[in-house]
């Protein structure tokens, strides 16, 4: 039972940074987050 808790709480924090990347990049563009994503890796 706990691991259920467990899984469902990761794919709640994936599918919430998931949508922050999808309306971040309509906010500011494809190019910027580009840059952005190879200035972080």
């Amino acid at each position: 039972m706990f691991s259920f808790f467990v899984c469902i709480s990761i794919t709640l924090v994936v599918f919430t940074a998931i949508m922050v990347t999808l309306v971040d990049l309509r906010i500011s563009g494809d190019a910027d987050y580009f840059n952005r994503l190879k200035s972080i890796s």
